[in-house]
């Protein structure tokens, strides 16, 4: 790999100074950023208008800050175990990928696996990219270090596109402490990212686009190739980090400014983006608006639980460099770098006064995810007809129907040929004159993908779980197709729209009896296989997207059932 040359001298006071300037660039181009994230379109910013500049908190620093604590406690050789412990002890975010990690922890599944179980929406979002900064920070000009402390980190809570742009966010950044051309930055992180992944693949073409077109125009490249309906989703984002980064040509507020009017989610793309060109060029070189504005004071969200509500950026900056001594001093004890930050500065910073806080113990279910018992397809006998054409008739015989009407079939949504509240409440499951199967959910999916019958058709599904309460719940469900779900012997949705699927299309609030539950699922097949999704959250009196995935619930194993003839 052709990694910057490190057979150099680092001085300690430019370590210093490029770790401060990562840290500075974050908070203030989160800080730009975060009223704007969630809004996708093409938006029309100056960031000089938003000035004088108060940094804010965000979850791209946050959880880095939790690194840098979780480093102090457990020593350089920090794995992903343990940073699960920390993260458990510490962060109250019940949110997309993060609150689906959280359950899969509860649920006794660890990471690798932790990243993709379940996670089929969000993990590919914006989470882990944002916290490559803090590997950079530690293993300075040593980017095969940070790529590997990303991967560890990565892997929690996310795979595939955003395990890449982790690595190659933290790789990219390491080598800025040797390294100041963007484009040979972006060379070397893609070094370490999988050369036939996707994310290799996307920023390749974003270098291409900008030799090509102007900024605007590839930003629509980007969301023509990778858009996403998640406004997190990392590669629609990673790519206008790139973007800007390329586009703002060294000068800070444009590189913001293109970073912010690309939308979606703004306050990840602007804080990396910033902190890269702050880390290239220094925060000596930023308008004087800002830096004379900048304070050393940050804040932390009230979320990181036993964190201080603020910091210092000195000292933060501070214990970085300290960790990173002891990494760069490990490097080249096993032979791994000849590079020396000469002139070190013996300092001891106080770090963050996090106070520890009581864990939950883990009780994972038995059965974290549905058992389905499918009944159908089921088809409506089509008594209505259609007739012939008169200007060109269909058949020989005039007493045949037409072909359109022997050619098409038609579902049978319109009619229960099981009763939903029946099955639902309990009881004995009715006769029916269908084939039945047994589908062992794998995460909170239902996909019904059978290529026979093509045509059109109605399906049942059934499941029962154990709640060991009585107690409040959302239910988080979705479905590509029209759709009714009954819970205990009450129908709670009846949707008859196409949509794509995602976890966040209906959002009931129910109520579980303690014990055995019944859910049922009405589904409409036509053009495309069956796909549905349903998920607890626990009802903590706030939005759903603010309450946690309840991991109580034991799915009950399904018998498979016999067809029979109704009313034999």
């Amino acid at each position: 790999m052709s990694t910057p040359n490190n057979s150099l001298q680092l001085p300690y006071n430019s370590y210093f100074a490029t770790v401060k300037d990562l840290w500075s660039g974050k908070f203030i181009g989160g800080t730009f950023g975060a009223n704007y994230e969630g809004f996708k379109y093409r938006l029309n910013i100056d960031v000089r208008n938003l000035l004088p500049l108060k940094l804010v908190e965000n979850d791209d620093t946050d959880l880095q800050l939790l690194w840098l604590h979780a480093l102090e406690e457990h020593g350089i050789d920090l794995t992903s175990e343990q940073m699960v412990q920390e993260w458990r002890e510490h962060v109250h975010a019940p949110w997309s990928e993060y609150g689906v990690a959280i359950a899969n922890w509860e649920r006794g599944i660890t990471p690798p696996a932790s990243g993709h179980v379940d996670n089929w929406f969000f993990g590919n979002a914006m989470g882990c990219p944002i916290r490559s900064e803090i590997w950079a920070m530690i293993c300075p000009g040593l980017p095969e270090y940070a790529a590997r402390y990303a991967r560890r980190d990565a892997v929690l809570d996310h795979h595939e596109d955003s395990v890449e742009a982790e690595i190659f966010l933290a790789a990219l950044q390491s080598a800025i402490f040797v390294e100041k051309d963007i484009e040979r930055l972006i060379d070397i992180g893609l070094e370490f990212v999988d050369p036939d992944s996707r994310f290799a693949r996307l920023v390749s073409q974003v270098l291409k686009w900008s030799r090509e077109h102007d900024w605007e125009t590839v930003h629509t490249l980007i969301l023509r190739d990778y858009g996403h309906p998640d406004f997190t989703n990392s590669p629609q984002n990673m790519a206008s980090t790139i973007l800007a980064l390329l586009h703002g040509k060294g000068d800070f507020i444009r590189t913001i400014n293109i970073a912010i009017n690309c939308g979606y989610d703004t306050d990840c793309t602007a804080a990396t983006a910033g902190a890269i060109v702050n880390a290239i060029h220094g925060s000596a070189n930023l308008p004087d608006s800002i830096r004379g504005g900048l304070q050393d004071t940050f804040k932390v969200s009230s979320w990181m639980r036993g964190f201080p509500g603020s910091g210092s950026l000195e000292t933060i900056s501070q214990q970085t460099c300290r960790l990173g001594l002891q990494v760069v001093r490990q490097a080249q004890q096993q032979g791994d770098t000849d590079l020396e930050i000469s002139d070190p500065i013996d300092v001891a910073p106080s770090p963050l006064p996090v106070e520890p806080q009581e864990v939950a113990p883990l009780n994972p279910v038995a059965n974290p995810f549905p058992r389905w018992n499918i009944f159908g397809p089921f088809f409506r006998d089509l008594v209505e007809s259609s007739g012939q054409r008169s200007d060109f008739p269909d058949h020989g015989n005039p007493n045949l129907p037409s072909c359109h009407y022997m050619t098409h079939n038609h579902s049978g949504y319109d009619r229960n040929a099981i009763d939903p509240r029946e099955l639902s409440s309990g009881g004995k499951a009715p006769a029916f004159p269908a084939l039945t199967r047994v589908f062992e959910a794998e995460d909170s999916r239902l996909l019904i993908n059978e290529e026979n019958p093509a045509g059109p058709g109605t399906y049942f599904a059934h499941a029962a779980f154990d709640s060991p309460a009585a107690d409040r719940n959302w239910l988080m469900a979705g479905s590509n197709g029209p759709v009714e779900i009954w819970l205990n012997g009450e129908r709670i949705i009846a949707s008859d729209t196409y949509q794509p699927l995602a976890p966040t299309t209906f959002d009931p609030q129910v109520t579980l009896r303690e014990g055995r539950n019944h859910l049922v699922l009405k589904l409409e097949k036509t053009s495309q296989p069956v796909a549905a999704f349903i998920q607890f959250k626990r009802h903590s009196g706030q939005h759903w997207h603010q309450c946690f995935i309840n991991t109580s619930l034991n799915w009950v194993a399904q018998t498979k059932l016999e067809p029979a003839v109704a009313g034999g």
